[in-house]
Order: structure tokens, then C-alpha cells, then sequence
């Protein structure tokens, strides 16, 4: 398991954008963040440390704070690359919206910051909130319909 650090100010701006906070709560602080999310953090992955593996269960949703991640897909005719991440990028919203199942991998490509929205935190948030949780299905059929 990757070192898990503090969210700090570069990390705050970037998850803002990413998930679009600033529509649904404005001018939201690291300690806010900390609050909202407490199941959730930024964590410290080495380069080519895996974030995730295609086929494994999981229902969390990651967002790059610095670094980049490669995601990568195993199908009938061998692994083929998906896209390469940077900064604001979000990734494993899939799993979230469909059977919480993993369909594709993802490696830190260099040393990277990322941001690991732990489910539990994702559902009492969506439940408090139906346009949160309406923009973070749009997410998840936004990248379905990409793939």
C-alpha cells in the first residue's frame, strides 16, 4: 500500500477542478476536504507502483494530483494502452457506476500524488447530495461511452 501524505494546497486546487467541487461546495479547504472525505487521502506512488488491477472488486475513484498514471487493458487479442493521465485526471469511476469491478489497470508511469475517494465516502456523500452524485454517474458514462 502506497504512504499516505497530507493534502496540501496544489492537491486541493486540482481536486476542486477535477470533481468540479466548486459548483456544489464552494471555496472548499484542505481541512474541509479532510472532513468531507474522512475515509479518503492522498497517497504517494512510486513509479511503476500499480494504483489498481483490471478484474480486481473495487468501487474508489482516484484523481491525480502530480504525476502521470498509464492505464492499461487485457482483452481476447493481448494488452493494449489506453491513455496516459496527468495532473486532474480521474480514473476508476467505472467500477463505481457499473458492478464495482476493475476494467482496466492502472500504473503510476512516474513517482505521482493521487487522490484515493474511498467509496464509503462517495456514498455518504451521493446521498447527501443528488447533483454530486448525479455528476459523478455523468463521469462514469462519460468514460464508458469513451471506451
Amino acid at each position: 500500500m502506497p504512504d499516505k501524505i497530507e493534502i496540501d494546497d496544489s492537491a486541493v486546487v486540482t481536486l476542486r477542478a477535477a470533481l468540479r467541487l466548486d459548483e456544489f461546495f464552494p471555496e472548499m479547504s484542505a481541512a474541509e476536504i479532510a472532513k468531507f472525505f474522512p475515509e479518503s487521502g492522498v497517497y504517494s506512488y512510486a513509479e511503476k507502483e500499480y494504483v489498481l488491477h483490471q478484474g480486481e472488486a473495487g468501487r474508489e475513484v482516484f484523481i491525480v494530483i502530480d504525476g502521470m498514471v498509464t492505464i492499461t487493458q487485457m482483452g481476447e487479442a493481448g494488452g493494449s494502452k489506453l491513455g496516459t493521465l496527468e495532473s486532474g485526471s480521474v480514473f476508476g469511476e467505472i467500477a463505481l457506476a457499473k458492478d464495482g469491478t476493475r476494467t482496466a489497470t492502472a500504473i503510476a508511469t512516474r513517482a505521482s500524488k493521487i487522490f484515493r475517494l474511498a467509496y464509503p465516502d462517495v456514498e455518504a456523500l451521493t446521498t447527501a447530495n443528488m447533483p454530486f452524485a448525479e455528476h459523478l454517474q455523468a463521469l462514469a458514462a462519460k468514460r464508458i461511452e469513451e471506451n
